[in-house]
């Protein structure tokens, strides 16, 4: 029995599963139950997945923030706010290198609006959006920027976009694929960039599987209440191409990397 099967002893065991869903990253049909992972903060053993074509994993959890939560990852917002300005600007050189110069920018869950504002300040037009209301006030009293505390619908986008940004977002979400298609269909209506952010799986971490264990450094499964979504690389492209963005290539911009979508 490994150390977190020990510690775990007698948390809330989900059952196994009795028929196997597409993945939620490519679609595909064929999909694969990996082995139970524990959680930090609601204490259960979940289950996890795998796509047998894209390598992508998954592991639904059903938690939802609470306030109080919500209140705790608006102080996270804050404490990382001095990394987060040089990565602006880290990933605004990069973009600039690759050609792509945005006048405007729309941030899809922007959190307390670091990047945007950052954004302002170099002269670009901003607009974010994010489900955390707590987060999303701050960003607008606080950082100056136009914000709003809600789903993201590019119709209530307020002025035209030429690069979208969804940056550590996606490992939030279960069902991510209609986001994605909606950020996709957003930029080649726009004619403009896209560039999604998640922290990718690669095979160089597959031995965490083995032993899911959330205190080992580097481990895909510190916080999966609320990382439920394992990206490989070629998942997120995958779905990228299928839903019109086939000219894509990734990109390593410090501390954020992802890939990167251009549009005709």
């Amino acid at each position: 029995m490994s150390g977190t099967e020990t510690e775990t002893c007698g948390a809330e065991i989900e059952d196994e599963p009795k028929t196997l869903q597409p993945c939620p990253v490519c679609n595909s049909p064929y999909t694969a139950y990996v082995r139970k992972v524990p959680t930090v903060r609601t204490h259960r053993l979940i289950n996890l997945y795998t796509c047998l074509e894209c390598e992508s994993f998954w592991n639904p959890s059903g938690y939802r923030e609470s306030e109080q939560q919500l209140a705790r990852d608006l102080q996270w917002g804050l404490n990382v706010a001095e990394r987060n300005v040089k990565a602006t600007h880290d990933l605004f050189a990069k973009l600039s290198e690759l050609g792509v110069e945005p006048k405007s920018v729309a941030e899809i869950g922007c959190g307390i609006g670091t990047l945007l504002k950052t954004a302002k300040a170099m002269g670009k037009s901003v607009v974010g959006f994010d489900v955390n209301h707590r987060a999303i006030e701050y960003a607008v009293e606080e950082n100056g920027i136009e914000a709003y505390a809600a789903m993201w619908n590019s119709e209530t986008e307020t002025i035209p976009i030429d690069l979208y940004l969804s940056i550590m977002v996606l490992e939030h979400i279960d069902q991510p694929r209609p986001l994605i298609k909606e950020l996709c269909a957003a930029a080649i209506k726009h004619k403009a960039a896209l560039f999604i952010s998640v922290p990718f799986v690669s095979r160089n971490r597959w031995p965490n599987i083995l032993n899911p264990d959330p205190k080992i450094a580097g481990t895909l499964f510190f916080d999966n209440d609320v990382h439920v979504t394992h990206f490989s690389k070629e998942g997120l492209t995958k779905a990228m191409a299928e839903f019109g963005i086939s000219n894509t290539r990734y990109v390593a911009a410090g501390l954020w990397y992802g890939i990167l979508g251009l549009t005709p």
